[in-house]
């Protein structure tokens, strides 16, 4: 009799899990083309999105009570409403802490119902939904399906990460770098790592000039988050900056290069090595003579031809014929006689 009652206990669990995975099998089915699209970005234009499947990647805040029975379908009696935050938004500060949306409404008969009365604020989670109703400008959302995603989040990491980004503003970075990595250290959800990552970049990018350090931050970014089109650009930058030859990137868009994948991109698989800075050279010990600058050579104008001054010729004093030497008159022996 006991054996009989087992089994009937055993038939009976394995329908309600055959029911439970006919149901996940619908959903599945029915959400596998859906598109992965952010809060903002389905509150920007809800018209477009009326009626069609999406994934929305979202904090869940707390239960809520926004209920408008006769605009929508969704009452109390038959729903359970509660708010997120959409998981761009900087809930670290003030400003983005008071950005929720309240209207996402579960199904109370819904099997996936006991996973959102769990949640707890801060909790990442994806959910399975859409649009089935528009009032007053608000889209109101009916989720399906929800997922939790990896990380926590929670008052005291949120406390650090808002120093931090706050010490990171004021440029200290030396001690924001120090925060950072006691949130990285929480285990903090795969964005906010993202996130974090591209802000170290940066730093090495701009202010140390350390494109081997930015590449490994945005490698441990790309790890978590291939699609991130801001990885590809901080790596475009960093292989740019380390090759002084390469050419800007042209100002006008037909002429653009186009992004190489970070996946492919070679800097990032194998950096070359970064140019070395070129040796001062040492003075030679040789004195060098100095220059000499040569004057240019003046060009001499011909003189004027002077006229001749006539010539003053003095006459020559004749010569006696018979030249006498003034020692004949003392050879000769003469008296000498007294003058009368």
């Amino acid at each position: 009799m006991w054996k009989l009652h087992q089994k009937k206990a055993e038939i009976l669990l394995a329908l309600f899990w055959l029911i439970n995975i006919g149901i996940f099998a619908d959903w599945t089915d029915r959400f596998a083309i859906a598109r992965e699209v952010s809060l903002s970005e389905l509150l920007e234009k809800p018209e477009a999105w009326l009626g069609v499947p999406v994934r929305i990647p979202i904090r869940f805040f707390e239960p809520s009570d926004v209920y408008v029975p006769y605009r929508t379908r969704f009452s109390p009696d038959s729903f359970w409403n509660f708010s997120a935050w959409d998981i761009q938004s900087h809930i670290w500060d003030p400003t983005g802490f008071e950005k929720t949306y309240p209207y996402f409404y579960v199904e109370k008969d819904n099997p996936e119902f006991k996973f959102f009365q769990k949640l707890e604020t801060f909790k990442t989670i994806c959910i399975l939904a859409q649009i089935e109703g528009i009032f007053a400008g608000k889209p109101f959302i009916r989720v399906v399906w929800a997922s939790a995603m990896p990380g926590n989040l929670h008052i005291n990491n949120l406390k650090l990460l808002h120093k931090g980004l706050k010490l990171y503003k004021q440029r200290n970075f030396r001690e924001a770098m120090g925060l950072f990595q006691k949130v990285f250290d929480s285990n903090p959800p795969e964005d906010i790592k993202v996130m974090l990552h591209k802000a170290i970049a940066k730093y090495y990018i701009y202010e140390k000039k350390s494109y081997y350090s930015a590449i490994e931050e945005l490698k441990k970014a790309h790890s978590i988050n291939p699609t991130d089109v801001e990885l590809e650009e901080l790596a475009y930058l960093c292989h740019l900056y380390s090759r002084p030859q390469v050419q800007g990137i042209p100002s006008s868009n037909t002429q653009q290069n186009p992004t190489i994948p970070l996946g492919q991109h070679s800097i990032i698989l194998e950096p070359d090595p970064l140019p070395q800075p070129t040796p001062e050279q040492e003075p030679e010990s040789k004195t060098q003579e100095p220059k000499v600058i040569k004057e240019p050579v003046k060009k001499e104008m011909p003189k004027k031809p002077q006229p001749e001054e006539p010539k003053i010729v003095q006459p020559k004093p004749e010569e006696p014929s018979n030249k006498t030497d003034i020692l004949d008159d003392l050879e000769q022996d003469k008296e000498i006689t007294e003058p009368k």
